[in-house]
């Protein structure tokens, strides 16, 4: 029964492999052009689908030997635009051997960009501003941001290339940082489509320390250009202000400089209204008020 059987399912597929079939089968595309000098900028077909006609045998063989009948382009008017038209790739594949019949290539026409590579050097840097919504509350960066490598070489297509800046922001994916930060971060080259670089991280390091509520009384300076005059005197000759500064700092007066510039036309007994401005003060302070703006200043002639 079983002999029986096998010789049945024998003979029909025998005589199911002579007869003539329709079908189609996908073959593998190659285009050859100088991949160190041009890149496509468009999605590369990898196969393309034709219609075919042949024995049962012959559609057996092919179909087992199909990836060694790849249809080559050589690809030499780049950059630009390359464009198959389907007798050509009809031509491509009757160029070839084949004991089948090809009826049809399944599409109209393959359409692939190619562009000239470049390269460039970029600078990556850290932006103070996003940084300073990533640590945690009441902290401050209180080092040099060190970056490494801080420069890197980048290679893509021209047209995309030339949108790229000169310098481009990292993105740290942490918040709520406190104490040393040490830590790899990924380049932000992703929006750049076919833009790549040799390594795929840089090394960021900083610290970043507490802050604290400071208000201290600081002495008005004098300054001016030209009126030399030693009675002139500040009302009020000192000034309160309000800072934010590191918790293990102990601050002094003679840390920040506050000063009140004499006016040009200034003379011997005039008074006048000036502007106070802090034009020193430590690092890592943010100053949050100066209790007096201005300051009337005058001559003490009775000195």
């Amino acid at each position: 029964m079983v002999l029986c059987l096998i010789g049945a399912t024998t003979f029909w597929l025998l005589n199911a492999l002579n007869k003539d079939y329709n079908t189609s089968f996908s073959y593998p595309l190659q285009f050859n052009y100088d991949e160190t000098k041009y890149i496509p900028t468009s999605t590369v077909p990898k196969e393309i689908e034709m219609q075919v006609t042949g024995q049962g045998w012959d559609l057996f063989r092919e179909s087992i030997t199909i990836y060694n009948k790849e249809l080559s382009f050589d690809i030499e008017n780049v950059p630009g635009t390359l464009e198959l038209k389907k007798w050509q790739l009809e031509k491509k594949f009757n160029d070839q051997s084949h004991k089948i019949v090809l009826e049809q290539a399944l599409a109209d026409v393959i359409t692939v960009q190619f562009d000239t590579i470049v390269s460039k050097h970029i600078e990556l840097y850290v932006s103070p501003e996003i940084l300073r919504s990533q640590i945690k509350a009441n902290h401050i960066v209180n080092s040099v941001i060190k970056i490494e490598p801080s420069h890197i070489l980048i290679q893509g297509p021209k047209a995309i290339m030339d949108t790229v800046p000169d310098s481009i922001s990292l993105v740290l994916p942490d918040f709520n940082i406190n104490g040393e930060y040490d830590e790899e971060v990924d380049l932000p080259l992703a929006k750049y489509r076919f833009v790549t670089s040799e390594i795929g991280s840089s090394n960021v390091r900083f610290e970043v320390s507490k802050q604290q509520s400071y208000t201290l009384k600081v002495p008005i300076t004098l300054s001016s250009e030209g009126f030399r005059d030693s009675s002139v005197v500040s009302n009020p000759w000192t000034t309160n202000i309000d800072f934010l500064g590191l918790e293990s700092v102990n601050y002094q007066p003679k840390d920040f400089v506050i000063d009140a510039r004499i006016p040009n036309k200034f003379r011997e007994g005039d008074t006048s209204q000036v502007q106070l401005r802090i034009i020193q003060k430590p690092e890592f302070t943010s100053i949050q008020r100066l209790y007096d703006s201005t300051v009337t200043i005058y001559s003490n002639v009775e000195q």
